[in-house]
């Protein structure tokens, strides 16, 4: 305020003020009079005449602005301001005689010489400004001038309208118009004298033109020039049109009276004159548009607020207006008002800053005419908003609408306007903007502590936003490799100021050499080293080159995982998961590691083993970066919210789809019945597991989950493993209740199993039965649950590391084990597999694998469920002609089998069934090379072939389409720790592991419901697999057979897989097996047993000494059957070999 006591700025305020004063009373009074006098008169439209008064107004700033500005800065200001103040005196003195004379087009010829008047002044007296005062003063001299901008617009405004269509209105109105003009001009002498900065300016002839060429000057006028009068041109649009709606947002969402309007466009005056005003104190006299990024958000924030509370007003009748003391009175109306506020005065904040900015640094010589630019773009802005707002408003886009598209438009200025502040503050208002929209949640930050000099920093790419995001949220500020033809795109550009960038061509060969020296020079570099946006929503191929600027440049590697960008819209990918605005974003740094390669590799070998190594690297903290710690039901909901409630994802033969919604709902439902009856005890409660005997079904799934949701352990009973395995089996987990369904017990002829299993004292529970007795009440939570499942479950404290479930081993060495896998064991296994394959809802999945067997529960149900992949279950996986029939029917991608059962499927499969085929998964037994020809020659497809076990919840390794190496069961999953126990006189080693997958240990019917903790050698959590392998540098296992399936002979070590091999390769066609029993001259003989019709010993004998084997691999009998005895999951059965060779012996 000291500045309106100085010589210097009083009377060049007092001229504007008076003139700002002047235009809107003119303005007003016209308006007033068209609306209610003169369009009746002249038989026209009186809107029409309003709005095209408001465009001749403005028409002088798009005609006139190029030549006021060329004259300003040539021609001497204070002089040029006298001129302008007389010239306005003149028209007002006229205005008034037109006025009383009641001429129409007369009084809209003296509008446009009003605004041509005001043309010329503006840039005369912004120019002015830093002739006059010192730098320092420029912010509140603006503040000054914004301040009283809006408040004598306002005075202007009602003061016309008030008075124009009173008795002697007319003669009122002109006589203060001309006493304000007189007391301008008046003003105008005691303005310093200042001199004109270029006088020796040619003034152009064609004006348009010039106007037109003042963008050109904002453009050189020098660094931020341009983009702060685009700002400052943003504002007058954003106020143009906010004022213009206020009638309408008064009178239709208020429902106040005319004072409502009054009222709302004196707070907004007032917000922007305080907001003008105290920029000063906010910025202690310092020019610097630090905080234009903050006032412009401040705005968006307060007019969402305005959105959002409006409708909360309290209902009104149409047919009554609220005065302005009811509206007071409403205490929901105090936040509107206060919204009001906050956006006028973030307004004031947002343009004083930018004005001063432009008069403080734009090029002398031409300050100006980088003012009449201003203008020029004002009034193409203040057009576009009122052309904008009227088409939204004809498209039938409420106020509201409106006013929330202009919302989110600010939002795009407040990312643009970032640039202009420092780096560390562009982080903290973006975190502001972005954290809240995104719920951005950062992990592992205690990871950036102590970081080595050279680093390369890798992350997975699912979105255009992952390098914003990492940019803002890191506290590190590394250089991003960025692709060139993708920085020269021009909605890259802006970001690039948030950022290092390096731009490099992938298909340059000097471009990793430039990455490599910038990390010799102890720069941290971020490379997105799959080289494109996911395709896929999972993790793609790692480039080669990107492992090389680690090697070479001596760097460590710190991995970082985004999640949920790949659920944006803002992705390249077509709809293979569904997308949102604003997913969740979650970024997880890992700890740094170092990438060793073999030194003694060269060349091209030395560049794929550093890319590998690099997938290895990001894979293994993909997997890291899943949630493993929580039940499965939590993940089910977590799954559903994710992918979509009301996606269907689970289907069986009946056809009928479960979606996330139902398959939750029926569960929570089941559950809490079957727990009200005693059926479904908590396992903590007394280590009871509840038996579960169906086959694969909409309904098994439904009862697994429904334990789950009771926090009950549900025990998958083999119903194809007989009497005795199955009581052996109720009896370790000390089952009490077995669920079933009579329909079930009827088509498998299971009435024996179960006539034997209640003789035994268990009971069985009938789902028939138990449906029949659902209540009104059952039933209606199954429409609570579906649609607020987080109201009816809740994970119980460290129930992720509790029991899951108990499944049991197949008994193909001896009685069944209880294999006992917890929730973690579980999620893991889940985590894992999808770290190394793309399974996505775009997918398929057929499983016909039975869930009593881990390969069907977690690869075939699991896996699929928690990951968005829709699931068609069929019951059995022996029935070779129709499951082709159903991949085809259901346009399968994906699916699950043993070499037994895909040997049956090729041989009655038409060539066409697997046409949608992506991956075919084999596990559980060896997959022979006749099985893999015949799929390949006949469908095209590759079997990837995989090795696990029960107590691995299976998964251990895995071949997938980007690590795959023939003749081994595929590269061990991220997680796996192992080591290999060598034993005398065999090649390779027993694997043993260790992992969050491996059970939590074994349950036998010697000790019912005692856990046998996994172990080796004393260690816990260890696992001896009983398997001979051999692991490589890479990870990728071969396995050389069971140590129980080698056979002593003569004193040395025999692998009957070995001779399995041998005459699978001898009679390509049949199916053979080999066991071992005592000899009492040699200590171990072989039986080999074979489908090939005619075979003989000697055929076997002539073919394996071709290929060169050792005489003790030669069966000493040999048996012809019509088909091997298999268990359910297709293994061979060779307890019962066992029993078939004892009477060949004999």
């Amino acid at each position: 305020m000291a500045l309106l006591t100085q010589r210097n700025y009083l009377p060049l305020f007092l001229s504007h003020v008076l003139g700002v004063f002047n235009d809107n009373v003119f303005k007003s009074a016209l308006t007033m009079l068209v609306t209610y006098k003169l369009a009746e008169a002249y038989g026209l439209n009186a809107a029409i005449l309003v709005s095209l008064g408001g465009g001749i107004f403005i028409l002088p700033y798009v005609l006139f602005s190029g030549i006021a500005g060329q004259m300003a800065d040539k021609f001497e200001k204070t002089n040029l301001i006298r001129w302008i103040k007389l010239i306005e005196v003149l028209i007002v003195l006229t205005g008034t005689l037109v006025f009383l004379d009641g001429h129409l087009w007369g009084m809209f010829l003296l509008l446009f010489l009003m605004g041509m008047h005001s043309c010329f002044f503006s840039p005369l007296k912004y120019g002015i400004l830093p002739q006059v005062l010192h730098k320092n003063q420029l912010v509140a001299a603006n503040g000054l001038f914004e301040g009283s901008t809006f408040l004598f617009i306002l005075l202007g405004t009602m003061y016309g309208g008030a008075l124009i269509l009173q008795p002697n209105g007319i003669l009122l109105v002109g006589v203060t118009c001309v006493a304000v003009a007189v007391a301008g001009l008046i003003a105008s002498y005691f303005i310093p004298m200042v001199k004109g900065v270029d006088p020796h300016l040619k003034l152009s002839k064609n004006f348009l033109a010039e106007s037109l060429r003042m963008i050109g000057h904002a453009r050189d006028g020098g660094q931020g020039i341009l983009s702060s009068l685009l700002f400052i041109s943003w504002f007058w649009l954003l106020g143009a049109v906010l004022l213009s709606l206020i009638p309408v947002y008064g009178a239709q969402y208020l429902h106040g009276d005319e004072l409502t309007t009054t009222f709302l466009l004196s707070l907004f005056s007032i917000g922007v004159a305080l907001g003008s005003v105290m920029c000063q104190k906010i910025l202690k006299d310092q020019i610097s548009l630090h905080y234009v990024p903050f006032a412009a958000l401040m705005m968006s924030v307060a007019g969402a607020g305005i959105i959002w509370l409006t409708p909360l007003m309290p209902a009104h009748t149409p047919d009554t207006l609220r005065s302005m003391g009811d509206l007071l009175s409403l205490p929901m109306f105090w936040p509107i008002v206060g919204c009001f506020v906050i956006l006028a005065f973030a307004g004031g904040m947002f343009t004083v800053p930018l004005y001063a900015y432009v008069q403080a640094y734009g090029k002398a010589a031409i300050k100006s005419r980088i003012i009449a630019a201003n203008n020029v773009l004002n009034a193409v802005f203040m057009v576009a908003g009122a052309l904008g707002s009227s088409l939204l408003l004809s498209a039938d886009v409420s106020l509201l609408g409106v006013i929330g598209v202009l919302m989110s438009l600010n939002l795009l200025v407040v990312l643009c306007s970032v640039g202009m502040l420092p780096h560390a503050r562009k982080q903290m208002l973006l975190r502001w903007i972005l954290g809240p929209l995104f719920r951005v949640e950062v992990r592992g930050l205690e990871n950036l502590k102590k970081l080595p000099k050279r680093l390369v920093i890798i992350c997975n790419h699912q979105s255009f936003l992952d390098a914003a995001l990492l940019a803002i949220f890191l506290p590190i500020r590394p250089t991003f490799a960025i692709d060139t033809v993708r920085s020269k795109e021009w909605w890259i550009k802006p970001f690039l100021n948030f950022v290092r960038a390096l731009p490099v061509s992938p298909d340059n060969p000097y471009a990793v050499r430039e990455l490599i020296k910038k990390v010799r020079n102890d720069e941290h570099v971020m490379i997105f080293p799959e080289g494109r946006l996911s395709q896929t929503g999972m993790l793609m191929k790692v480039y080669d080159g990107t492992g090389m600027v680690a090697v070479n440049g001596d760097a460590d590697v710190l991995p970082i995982i985004l999640e949920g960008a790949q659920f944006s819209k803002y992705t390249t990918h077509k709809n293979v998961v569904p997308k949102r605005w604003f997913p969740k974003i979650t970024i997880t740094i890992h700890p740094v590691q170092k990438l060793d390669v073999n030194p003694d590799i060269r060349g091209r070998a030395r560049r794929v083993a550093a890319g590998q190594k690099m997938q290895w690297i990001l894979t293994e903290a993909h997997y890291k970066t899943a949630d493993t710690n929580r039940t499965l039901f939590s993940h089910l909901m977590a799954s559903a919210k994710l992918y979509g409630p009301k996606n269907w994802i689970l289907k069986d033969i009946n056809l009928t789809p479960l979606t996330y919604k139902d398959l939750i709902a029926r569960s929570l439902m089941l559950g809490g019945v079957l727990q009200r009856m005693g059926y479904a005890p908590r396992y903590a409660d007394g280590h009871h597991a509840v038996g579960v005997l169906l086959p694969n079904a909409n309904a098994a799934a439904a009862t697994f989950f429904a334990l789950q949701a009771v926090h009950a352990v549900p025990a998958m009973l083999n119903f194809s493993a007989g009497n005795d395995a199955v009581t052996s089996a109720c009896k370790a987990a000390k089952i009490k209740h077995i669920l079933t369904a009579r329909s079930f017990i009827e088509k498998a002829k299971l009435e024996g199993l179960i006539a034997h299993l209640q003789k035994q004292g268990l009971e069985i529970v009938w789902l028939e039965d138990i449906r029949a007795k659902l209540t009104l009440t059952d039933k209606l939570k199954v429409v609570l649950a579906g649609k607020c499942p987080h109201w009816f479950y809740k994970e119980l404290p460290n129930e992720p590391k509790q029991p899951a479930v108990v499944l049991f081993t197949s008994g193909s060495e001896g009685k069944p084990k209880g294999v006992v896998l917890s929730h973690i064991n579980l999620n893991t296994n889940v985590a894992q597999a999808r770290a190394v394959v793309d399974f996505n809802p775009k997918d398929t999945l057929l499983n016909a694998l039975p869930m009593f067997h881990s390969f069907g529960l977690t690869g075939g149900t699991l896996l699929p469920v928690l990951s968005g992949v829709p699931v068609f279950l069929y019951p059995s996986p022996l029935h070779y002609r129709i499951v082709p029939e159903m991949v085809y029917n259901f346009n399968a991608t994906i699916m699950f089998g043993t070499d037994t059962f895909l040997t049956g499927y090729a041989r009655y499969a038409h060539p066409y069934d697997f046409y949608r085929m992506r991956y075919v998964f084999a596990g559980a037994e060896k997959v022979r090379a006749e099985t893999r020809a015949v799929w390949f020659e006949k469908f095209g497809i590759r079997i990837l072939e995989g090795y696990g076990a029960t107590e691995t919840a299976p998964v251990l390794a895995l071949n997938t389409p980007m690590a795959y190496k023939q003749g081994t069961v595929g590269k061990l999953v991220p997680g796996i720790d192992y080591t290999l126990d060598k034993k005398p006189g065999l090649e390779g080693g027993n694997l043993v592991v260790h992992a969050p997958n491996v059970m939590l240990g074994y349950l036998r019917d010697s000790a019912p419901g005692k856990l046998e903790p996994a172990e080796w050698n004393g260690k816990r959590g260890w696992y001896e697999t009983g398997d001979m392998v051999t692991v490589d540098e890479n990870r990728f296992v071969t396995i050389l057979g069971r140590l129980k399936r080698f056979a002593k002979v003569g004193g040395e070590m025999v692998s009957l897989p070995a001779v399995e091999s041998l005459a699978s390769a001898c009679w390509p066609d049949a199916e053979s097996a080999v066991v071992a029993m005592p000899d009492a001259r040699k200590g171990e003989q072989l039986v080999l047993f074979t489908t090939q019709p005619k075979a003989t010993k000697d055929d076997f004998r002539k073919f394996a000494k071709a290929k060169g084997a050792s005489e003790l691999m030669f069966p000493r009998h040999l048996a012809i059957i019509d088909k091997l005895p298999t268990l359910a999951t297709g293994k061979v059965n060779y307890p019962k070999l066992t029993e078939m060779a004892e009477e060949v012996i004999k």
